[in-house]
């Protein structure tokens, strides 16, 4: 009685040490059966969206491009103020260069005469300030094109950003039902898989043929590869939103169901003509191409200013000496108005102007295409 004691209480150890490595070698590799499991990140859509709206490339090249358009304006402005300019230099020649000749005495008693000879170098400097008076209009067309371009700009930020949540939300809701594809395909497998091992242990006693053994087999082996496809359609799913969100993540993460508290009216009523009158005022491709449509207008006016003279105010107050400071210079002002213009430009003028009008029947085009897509 005793030895059967020491034998089941041995044999009793001996199946625990063998059970712990089994569930020890049925573990991952690298971790144990302690190990916490792997860290699951819930992504809400409110925080995929502000992800998208700060990470995003095209967004931000979009808005350095208003930035771009916003300096364009203040070139344009600068026109319309005075432009003061300054120059300094020195000059060294070859040689000395000769003028000519003086007396050695003052007249009358002139007996002698002796070459003189002009510095081989010499300073020049200057200030100078000009004031358009008239450009025919280019200045203001100049910057009625520049706020136009930049309002342009604007929409075609908002545009990018309309996009960008579309697909957002697109791409979010595609990784809600992978992930919900996926737990309909594993339960659907889990359930096959259930009943084979039913079918099998029947098999076993007898109780079933051999041919439903082999028939629930096949029924489980084709269940294999739809659960296959919904972890690579998963997998692929949360790639593309990654790809949106501007992030590497390398941790699994799920999206919080956006059904859960969704609230579907009863019925929906469409009025087409009032989604297309909203669709016209709202649509930020279509203003941009309205914009354009300015724009060549504009440019239309702007190639006509080729006929048009330009009347600016200048002055000038400049000197030349040897010395480096201006002190001992010979100095001069000057005061004047100019007027400068083309008498023949080879029709130019001509050709910018039919090329302004074809660009603005071009946009009119685009522009009814447009409206007809939409």
């Amino acid at each position: 009685m005793g030895k059967n004691l020491v034998s089941l209480l041995w044999g009793s150890l001996l199946m625990v040490f063998l059970m712990g490595g089994f569930v020890w070698a049925a573990s991952p590799a690298g971790t144990s059966p302690e190990s916490p499991p792997a860290k699951i990140n819930r992504l809400t859509l409110k925080q995929c969206l502000k992800l998208a709206l700060q990470n995003s490339k095209q967004l931000k090249i979009s808005q350095r491009k208003i930035k771009i358009a916003k300096a364009s304006l203040k070139q344009a402005e600068a026109g319309l103020y005075p432009q003061l300019t300054y120059q300094y230099g020195f000059t060294k020649f070859d040689q000395e260069t000769f003028v000519g000749w003086q007396p050695l005495s003052p007249p009358p008693h002139i007996t002698m005469w002796q070459p003189l000879y002009a510095p081989d170098h010499g300073y020049t400097g200057g200030i100078s300030l000009r004031q358009a008076l008239y450009t025919g209009g280019k200045l203001t067309l100049a910057i009625a094109m520049a706020k136009i371009q930049m309002q342009n700009t604007v929409e075609e930020e908002q545009l990018v950003r309309q996009k960008l949540v579309y697909k957002l939300k697109e791409a979010y809701y595609r990784v809600w039902l992978a992930e919900q594809m996926l737990k309909v395909a594993k339960a659907s497998y889990a359930n096959v898989e259930h009943h084979y091992r039913r079918i099998k242990n029947f098999y076993r006693v007898g109780t079933v043929s051999k041919f439903d053994l082999q028939q629930a087999k096949v029924q489980l082996d084709s269940l294999k590869p739809q659960v296959i496809k919904a972890e690579n359609s998963l997998a692929l799913s949360r790639l593309g939103l990654l790809l949106l969100l501007g992030i590497d993540n390398k941790n699994t993460f799920l999206v919080d169901s956006p059904l859960n508290k969704a609230q579907l009216p009863q019925k929906i009523t469409w009025h087409s003509q009032a989604l297309f009158k909203e669709a016209i005022a709202q649509r930020p491709e279509l203003r941009q191409v309205q914009y354009l449509q300015e724009l060549n207008q504009l440019q239309t006016k702007m190639a006509a200013t080729g006929y048009k003279p330009n009347v600016a105010l200048f002055g000038n107050y400049e000197g030349s000496g040897t010395q480096l400071l201006p002190n001992d210079w010979q100095k001069k002002l000057s005061i004047g108005i100019m007027v400068t213009g083309n008498i023949f430009d080879g029709f130019a003028t001509e050709a910018k102007i039919t090329q302004a009008k074809d660009q603005e029947e071009l946009t009119k085009i685009n522009k009814q295409n447009m409206i007809d897509l939409i």
